[in-house]
């Protein structure tokens, strides 16, 4: 399996992480499955359909499933703040559904008569100790409880057998025949023999697992699962620790363009050839809005971070690494020596891809795209070569953005030897083949963080900036989102409106590809899915609030170099091959696990 379908399968895996159902409507599903799992009972099992059966059947249900699940939801939301009740009341109602199958199907084999290895209360038996390890795993991997993950799981089973043996006595033959006279303190020594069989299981499927990435890593597995959930829930960095071990040291480019307007710095355009991954505040993620916000502090002007030409190889692994690509930013814009802007706005197509080009003085600003087709990311070391191949045809200075502007849901990187990397070059080269028209460039900005919208519908935390440059008879706006793509129809649909109620000329979206909006419902979260007329009025706006403050201006561009420590493009091969490998070991051991897990059960219980 190569590269590129690997990481397409896990993004396809981010769509199941949805937001978890109100308490509200969590706890209704409790009691409509306790009523349905009485109803169940009453039917299948006792063979009676008559109401007060079928009452009789709701209330057992309501009392053996849903006011035990409800009891320990409360009771497990005091451990800590970040058990919520609205965590736990789901926790609660998956594994009463879980459980709720087990004691049905106990209570099948005991109305047919079929004789069984521990009998039918051996199957509730198995049911209480495969909840209990579900009940550990989810509070030790999910909500970092690592040394009370089985005092949380305790929680849930002991309010269980007080409810069964309740129900026993109370309720008979409660769907699971004669069980004769039960000894709580037996029931309670099987039930804690079939946890610890499970727990003893759950280490061995541990313990497989983590060979393989402990041999090629030296990091554990589960803790990097545990921190991935920990981040996507609670915003924790505890991950950043496992990306520094696995990190490798670059030098990339950090590109600036820097306008003026009567002597004050009117904007400043940043390129960091770094990738804004992997997701949530980790890593580069929040670099758009870190970068941005640490040079305004100093510098009083409008900076706009864009997309260069980087993958997800190039993720850094320190989200505070955002100061050095700050600082370096600084000493390119030391460095730049202003001149009063003169070029032109050219724009050129080349087979399925198009390159939007702003000249001034020896200078020109490149945006790559290929909307409505997806527009990923681009190789850096492509990148550096388009970047080459300006400046062998005459340029002082060139920057190379990538729009990323048209999320497909495929995942298309474009590297060396891609014949992508040629159209954009070969249209580069006509632009270049012409001599600029050196008419006095006049340029607009505009900000609007978009503070109303959100991550919810795909915007991070910088918002948006607008920049309308203007040559002559000619005007190119600039709408930069901090967003991860945008969705092909509504950019269509954006670019008509903006065009068509501001009067400018042409009209382009850029996004950052920021990754920090990716934590909502999976990795894949485009402009374009939600509030699409809030974000078109924006937009309007800002471009019409640009073209107010539009002066001539003087520009100039300059590079640095700077050095960053990134998850690397041997650590992605490498642990793409390390993850199929326990993939492979996984299907085979797990399901053996586990059924040599329930007769070891069963077999004990008849010993006990």
């Amino acid at each position: 399996m190569n590269d590129s379908n690997t990481r397409e399968k896990a993004v396809k895996l981010t769509r199941y992480f949805k937001a978890l159902p109100s308490s509200f409507n969590t706890l209704a599903l409790l009691v409509v499955l306790g009523v349905a799992f009485g109803f169940a009972g009453e039917l299948l099992i006792v063979g009676k359909s008559d109401f007060f059966s079928l009452l009789f059947g709701a209330s057992a249900g309501l009392f053996l499933v849903t006011v035990p699940a409800v009891l320990a939801a409360f009771t497990t939301a005091l451990f800590k703040r970040q058990l919520s009740f609205r965590r736990m009341v789901f926790l609660s109602f998956a594994c009463a559904f879980v459980y709720s199958i087990f004691y049905l199907l106990a209570g099948v084999v005991s109305a047919l008569g079929i004789p069984v290895l521990g009998g039918s209360l051996g199957f509730i038996i198995v049911g209480y100790g495969f909840v209990f390890v579900l009940w550990w795993f989810i509070g030790k991997i999910v909500f970092g409880l690592r040394y009370s993950s089985f005092l949380f799981a305790s929680v849930q089973a002991l309010y269980n057998l007080a409810f069964l043996l309740a129900a026993v006595v109370l309720l008979k033959p409660v769907f699971v025949g004669d069980v004769g006279v039960v000894d709580p303190a037996s029931l309670l020594v099987k039930i804690y023999f079939s946890s610890l069989v499970f727990l003893a299981a759950a280490y061995a499927i541990f313990w497989l697992v983590n060979a393989p990435m402990k041999r090629n890593f030296g990091v554990s597995s589960v803790d990097a699962v545990s921190f991935f959930l920990a981040q996507w829930l609670r915003q924790s960095k505890d991950l950043e620790s496992l990306f520094e071990s696995v990190g490798q040291d670059v030098v990339t480019i950090v590109d600036v363009a820097a306008f003026k307007a009567k002597g004050q710095l009117k904007a400043l355009f940043v390129v960091p050839h770094v990738h804004f991954g992997p997701f949530g505040n980790l890593g580069g993620s929040d670099y758009p809005k870190l970068i941005s916000r640490l040079l305004e502090d100093k510098l009083g002007a409008p900076v706009f971070v864009f997309h260069g030409t980087a993958t997800h190889d190039f993720n850094p692994t320190f989200s505070a690494d955002a100061k050095k690509i700050a600082f370096a930013s600084e000493k390119a814009l030391e460095r730049v020596v202003f001149r009063k802007a003169v070029g032109s706005l050219e724009f050129e197509k080349n087979g399925t891809s198009r390159v939007h080009c702003i000249r001034f003085n020896d200078s020109a600003l490149f945006g790559l795209s290929r909307a409505p087709r997806t527009t990923e990311d681009i190789d850096f070391s492509l990148g550096l070569a388009l970047k080459n191949k300006a400046l062998s045809l005459g340029l002082k200075r060139a920057v190379v953005i990538d729009a990323h502007n048209a999320e497909t849901g495929e995942i298309v990187y474009v590297e060396s030897g891609d014949p992508i990397g040629f159209e954009y070059s070969d249209a580069m080269e006509k632009i270049l083949s012409s001599k600029s028209n050196n008419n006095a460039v006049k340029l607009g900005v505009s900000v609007d963080n978009l503070s109303g919208l959100g991550k919810e519908c795909g915007v991070g935390e910088n918002g948006l900036r607008a920049a309308v440059f203007s040559v002559q008879n000619k005007s190119y706006a600039v709408l930069l989102f901090d967003a991860n793509g945008i969705t092909p129809a509504f950019r269509r649909e954006l670019l008509d409106a903006v065009k068509e109620r501001t009067g400018v000329g042409v009209c382009e979206v850029y996004t950052t590809d920021t990754h920090s909006i990716n934590t909502v419902s999976s990795v894949l979260n485009p402009l374009g899915s939600s509030r699409k007329q809030e974000l078109t009025d924006a937009a309007v706006k800002a471009v019409l609030n640009a073209f107010k403050n539009s002066s001539e201006v003087e520009a100039g561009v300059e590079s640095e170099r700077v050095k960053i420590n990134v998850f690397g493009v041997n650590q992605s091969s490498e642990l793409i091959g390390t993850v199929n490998s326990i993939v492979a070991i996984m299907r085979l051991l797990v399901p053996l696990v586990l059924i040599g897990s329930v007769l070891l059960v069963l077999w004990g219980i008849t010993r006990l």
